[in-house]
């Protein structure tokens, strides 16, 4: 059995519920053995839970083209985790997620104090409104 078809074997056991795979117990076990032998030998490489892929492949840190690049100047897709990713995570407003986004880009040919400076506005702006959300109340 090569390695090709044992990851084929344990992804079929994986998937069909219990006792509907068409392979046996022993091909299993040995795709296994193949599964543990590979990962002890790539320490790098780790098993993650369905629910954990899942949740990473939602905010976009696996499987993702669209996410290895970016139009403009910013340098967001040389990142592994970029400010979309934490907006979805968090469930930003807008405002908080202008806020992180202008945190963590870098712009070729604009200043830092130019993004700090807009942070603030954004700011200023956010309190204004929650102020007068509470002068409705």
């Amino acid at each position: 059995m090569n390695n090709k078809e044992a990851a084929q074997i344990i992804r079929t056991a994986v998937l069909k519920e219990e006792g509907k795979n068409e392979y046996s117990d022993q091909d299993i076990k040995i795709a296994l053995e193949i599964a543990a032998e590979l990962l002890d030998s790539h320490p790098e490489h780790k098993i993650i839970s369905r629910e954990e892929y899942k949740k990473l492949a939602r905010v976009g840190i696996l499987n993702t083209s669209v996410r290895a690049y970016n139009r403009g100047n910013s340098d967001y897709s040389q990142h592994v985790i970029q400010p979309w990713s934490i907006w979805i995570d968090w469930n930003l407003n807008p405002w908080d997620a202008d806020i992180v986004k202008r945190v963590l880009r870098t712009k070729q040919g604009e200043s830092r104090l130019l993004d700090y400076e807009k942070i603030i506005h954004i700011c200023e702006e956010r309190i204004r409104q929650i102020n007068c959300e509470h002068e409705q109340e």
